[in-house]
């Protein structure tokens, strides 16, 4: 019965809008506000929606990230890396962490998009050290 399920939650994600992406999540902060966050079909993708709901401690990375580190890895199969942009939901697999970019950056062979928030919602991210992560 677990591999039917599995089975099809793949499915339901492989078949995304033409946007390019599968899902749609809630970031919710202490304040109340919430904001959206765009999910992709990818296998880390897929492997972060059967965690949630995710509560987050945020922490600043370089001023350029707001992270969180996961007590879980991610699948990363099928994926050459990343190169992030402002708004991008990622997971860097050597440390196990989630980032959030509040800046484009360079390329990783070791980061795997997850989705993307809106550039209202990063402001947002700077300003609490802990989320909600929920469908």
């Amino acid at each position: 019965m677990k591999n039917i399920a599995k089975a099809s939650l793949m499915s339901a994600l492989v078949l995304s809008t033409a946007s390019g992406f599968a899902d749609e999540l809630s970031i919710e902060f202490p304040s109340g506000r919430s904001c959206s966050i765009k999910v992709s079909s990818s296998v880390t993708a897929v492997a972060f929606l059967q965690k949630l709901p995710l509560k987050l401690d945020l922490e600043d990375y370089a001023d350029t990230e707001r992270i969180a580190y996961l007590d879980f890895k991610l699948k990363t199969d099928g994926s050459d890396g990343y190169e992030p942009h402002r708004g991008d939901l990622c997971y860097y697999a050597p440390w196990g962490n989630l980032a959030f970019f509040k800046k484009d950056f360079r390329y990783s062979k070791d980061l795997f998009f997850i989705g993307r928030i809106d550039n209202e919602c990063i402001a947002e991210l700077g300003k609490n050290s802990a989320v909600l992560i929920k469908k």
